[in-house]
């Protein structure tokens, strides 16, 4: 579960760190605000338009293969793992990456990686 969270609402610690440096940085001209800090998800705004309106026929594994194809199937099949069914949020830190210049570095792409070097 923890890294299918990896493509809408994980971060890792290093990330959470350079957020906040780079809020430390920026806040004599942000003076307060709010910010989401996750890891960049490749899901799009048209993808959640279509997990809303045709699931089940459309599903998250769906999804994350238009995007990764089938090589995160390949990669959770010999860890005995699977994609979830469903998502519940989507955690987009667009606005850090505006306004404080902040782009997360790890993401599911680099964490599906390190599965593959894992599970091989």
């Amino acid at each position: 579960m923890k890294s299918n969270e990896y493509l809408c609402r994980r971060v890792a610690l290093q990330d959470v760190v350079g957020a906040h440096v780079a809020a430390f940085n920026k806040a004599k001209h942000l003076k307060f605000d709010t910010f989401i800090i996750s890891a960049k998800t490749p899901i799009q705004e048209d993808d959640l338009k279509e997990l809303r309106t045709n699931y089940p026929s459309v599903t998250f594994a769906d999804i994350v293969r238009k995007y990764y194809g089938t090589n995160f199937e390949e990669t959770y099949k010999q860890l005995g793992w699977k994609m979830s069914d469903d998502i519940d949020r989507v955690y987009i830190s667009r606005k850090a990456e505006k306004l404080l210049g902040f782009t997360p570095s790890y993401n599911f792409g680099e964490h599906l990686q390190a599965l593959k070097d894992k599970a091989t």
